[in-house]
């Protein structure tokens, strides 16, 4: 035996070993060498093995649990493997391999306890063997009990850690006493760590898994709520859809079985959309509107003004709506009020068939929905708010464009016809009429007389026209003879009459009329006609009021400018006459008085021999007076020809200062005569002027005149010069003033300053105003500038080249 032992101990390169010795020992390590590495591929196909099922089954912890129990009781040579999991101060066997018996008293849960060589492992967080379990009484009490009860001696317990503690074991046995290897003690805390993995796999997928589904969940609400946002964005006007929709995806998002939405209305919840309400429950439901109190889910809900959760309805001992429970099918019930600016609108209800809560999200989630479904019955709201405003704005807008159209009409044009034809026009499209037509009353004939219409037929014309309308005889004279609207809402049920009865064949159901009154004088009648019964509403004959007041201003207008027209005519007549005879009565007068001023002349020159001195004084203030008349006559002839458009200028050359000096001779007697200090001051070198030069004397001739005749001490000055290819000429004196308020007047005929001391100096007031036309026709202009008490001043501003109209070269 020792010498076998040598042998097979001898080293194989052992000079003294033979052959034979040295290939027998070579074999036998090579299959020691065989059976470790096929040991090790084995070991490393089971952890693989094991890795691929915790790799394709997360969730399936018990299959991985039961595949690392088999691997370690078979690669561990042990009789069977178990695996606890620690649950508090409990341990709870999750896996079992072998035909030992798992435990002792049956079940799968037992205290933790360092009494346990399991217990000891998880407590000490350390791997723990004993050789012989049943003879270890004092340190394991309660494992070596259960190992004599069992029929196991060698006991290995290996925890499984995670984060530094103890999560579970995992346990091998044997039933003879053979402690296991360091390398299987190495085998079993890898298959430790794989349960470890298995562990917090499926905890992390559970995890993942949950908060998954979390998310998918919130992602179906968010979607869901992001959705309802859509189809109220889209659908301001069209409630009922919206609302469908909302309380649809409620029910679906929350897994109820139906859904409802109430309006709360005069203290009445109305059913306003609903979603999986059977037929004869939906019917019950719209005829039976529900009131606040606990007898129903959402009487609750808004006698409570919060979210309100019935588990059960048949067996809640405050709900009495049977309907609910007996047609609706309607068990478990949530209810949440809907509220806009803390005041109770109405409410969203779901309800399922099944006796099953709704859960805090879900609740929370239809709370949700309710602000929704009062954004979107807000947002309905204000959308008819703002169409009907628009549409009130857009008719108002309609009806003054219309009001201004007719006013433009009836101020820029005295055509009645045309005014009145666009009146009734804009009456009737305004009153949504068929047709219309206005009469005017002729007082003459003291009847109605129809000037204008729209959508009337010759046939109608003619007929209406053939029967003259009196005051208080049909609609049209009930009108004018009450001075207020009056209309007919169904021509059917009136009293006969010709005119109702044409306009009934013409199909005419309703008629309207309104008086057009000026200064409460009855001058009209604007009606309009409908084809269907009904009476015409206060705007409606507000708005025709309108138009009638316009009718009423076309035909005074109309009638105002007739007289105008027909008073121009005389007047115009009159002028003509007055002109002719003024021009006649100037030849008449000019014709004698020229024989009386020629025979003065020969008086005063001796022609019939000396004159005694008394009678040459005579004969001078008859030359005086004579020629002083002529002026006047000569005046009233120039305006006589302004007036009738005969005045022309005769256009030459003529030089300013020329004019000035012939102005001074012809004038400075006057003045030297009043001890007026006369002065002239005109500019040398002057250009020579083209206008007509003894109009232009006669102006200068007439400002210095004045100038001298209301100046009583100081001077008259003539000024003359040149500026912008115009001659500027002044006549300036230190008389009384001219008032301001005087300045433009003046230049008009017949009119002088009034004040005694004017109307003592005589004259026509003519001078002013032809002198003024003379130099507008030269294409200048004359002012005045002037002081009270500190004199006057008269500028002219004259073209160098006159640019006269009409004259003669």
């Amino acid at each position: 035996m020792g010498r076998a032992c040598a042998v097979m101990t001898a080293s194989p390169t052992d000079d003294n070993a033979s052959p034979e010795h040295r290939i027998q020992v070579l074999t036998n390590e090579l299959s020691h060498t065989r059976g470790e590495l096929m040991e090790a591929r084995e070991q490393q196909a089971a952890t693989a093995e094991i890795l691929r099922v915790i790799s394709r089954s997360p969730m399936d912890l018990q299959r991985a649990f039961a595949e690392i129990a088999a691997s370690a009781a078979r690669l561990c040579d042990a009789n069977d493997a178990t695996i606890i999991q620690v649950n508090g101060d409990f341990l709870r066997l999750v896996a079992h391999h072998g035909p030992l018996a798992s435990l002792p008293l049956g079940g799968n849960t037992f205290q933790l306890t360092r009494g346990l060589v399991t217990g000891r492992a998880v407590v000490d967080r350390r791997t723990v063997q004993v050789a012989d379990l049943p003879a270890e009484t004092d340190e394991f009490p309660e494992g070596s009990d259960m190992a004599r009860r069992l029929g196991f001696h060698t006991n290995l317990a290996v925890p499984l850690m995670r984060a530094g503690e103890a999560i579970g074991v995992i346990n091998i046995r044997r039933t003879e006493v053979r402690p296991f290897t360091d390398r299987q003690i190495s085998l079993l805390n890898i298959f430790a760590d794989q349960a470890v993995i298995a562990i917090e796999n499926t905890r992390l997928f559970e995890k993942v898994q949950a908060r998954t589904c979390e998310l998918q969940q919130a992602l179906e609400y968010q979607t869901a709520s992001s959705d309802v946002l859509k189809v109220i964005s889209r659908s301001d006007a069209e409630l009922g859809p919206v609302l469908d929709t909302l309380v649809e995806t409620a029910a679906r998002i929350c897994r109820a079985d139906c859904g409802l939405i109430f309006r709360l209305q005069d203290d009445l919840c109305h059913t306003i959309a609903s979603f999986g309400i059977p037929a004869e429950y939906k019917d019950f439901q719209l005829c039976n509107p529900i009131t606040r109190g606990r007898g129903t889910l959402v009487g609750r809900t808004v006698l409570e003004g919060r979210p309100v959760h019935i588990e059960d309805a048949a067996v809640d001992p405050e709900y009495t709506r049977i309907e609910a429970v007996q047609l609706g099918r309607q068990r478990t019930m949530l209810g949440v009020p809907l509220v806009r600016d803390d005041a109770l609108i109405g409410a969203i209800t779901l309800a399922r068939s099944r006796v099953e809560s709704f859960t805090q999200q879900q609740i929370d989630l239809v709370t949700t929905f309710a602000d929704q479904a009062v954004i979107a019955i807000e947002n309905a709201r204000l959308f008819e708010e703002v169409r009907a405003r628009t549409w009130e704005l857009a008719r108002s807008l309609e009806e003054l464009k219309a009001l201004g159209e007719v006013g433009q009409a009836v101020n820029s044009t005295l055509k009645l016809e045309k005014v009145l034809a666009m009146i009734v026009a804009h009456a009737c499209e305004i009153s949504d009429s068929g047709g219309g037509a206005i009469y005017v009353f002729d007082h003459a004939r003291s009847a109605f007389v129809l000037e204008a219409s729209r959508n009337m037929s010759e046939e109608l014309i003619s007929m209406v026209r053939g029967h003259p309308i009196h005051l208080g005889e049909t609609l049209v004279g009930q009108c004018g003879a009450r001075r207020e609207a009056v209309q007919i809402a169904d021509l059917a049920k009136v009293p006969p009459h010709p005119l109702f009865e044409m306009h009934l064949k013409a199909g005419v159901r309703a008629l309207l009329a309104v008086p057009l009154l000026h200064q409460d004088e009855v001058v009209g009648a604007l009606i309009v006609r409908r084809k269907r019964v009904g009476a015409f509403t206060p705007q409606i004959v507000n708005l025709l009021q309108s138009f009638a007041s316009q009718s009423a201003i076309a035909i005074q207008n109309a009638r105002l400018f007739q007289e105008i027209e027909d008073k121009s005519r005389q007047l115009e007549i009159a002028s003509q006459h007055k002109s002719q005879f003024v021009a006649n009565m100037s030849h008449e007068l000019r014709t004698p008085l020229a024989a009386m001023l020629g025979y003065a002349e020969l008086l005063s020159d001796g022609m019939f021999g000396e004159l005694p001195e008394k009678s040459i004084r005579i004969v001078e203030r008859v030359q005086a007076n004579g020629k002083h008349l002529l002026g006047l006559i000569n005046t009233v002839l120039d305006i006589s020809k302004i007036e009738s458009g005969q005045f022309k200028l005769s256009l030459s050359e003529y030089s300013i200062d020329s004019m000035v000096q012939t102005v001074r001779m012809a004038t400075e007697s006057l003045a030297s005569a009043k001890k007026l200090f006369f002065k002239t001051n005109v500019v040398k070198g002057l250009p020579y002027g083209w206008g007509d030069e003894p109009r232009l004397t006669q102006v200068l001739l007439n400002l210095v005149g004045n100038a001298i005749k209301f100046t009583e001490a100081g001077e008259v000055c003539i000024s003359g010069g040149a500026k912008d290819d115009s001659f500027v000429i002044s006549v300036s004196d230190t008389g009384p003033g001219i008032p301001y308020e005087e300045r433009e007047r003046i230049f008009d005929k017949f009119h002088q300053v009034d004040s005694t001391s004017t109307r003592a100096k005589g004259g026509t007031g003519l001078g002013l105003a032809i002198a003024k036309e003379i130099i507008e026709m030269h294409g200048g202009r004359i002012w005045v500038e002037s002081i009270v008490g500190r004199g006057s001043t008269f500028r002219l501003e004259l073209p160098v080249r006159a640019r006269a109209s009409g004259a003669t070269a």
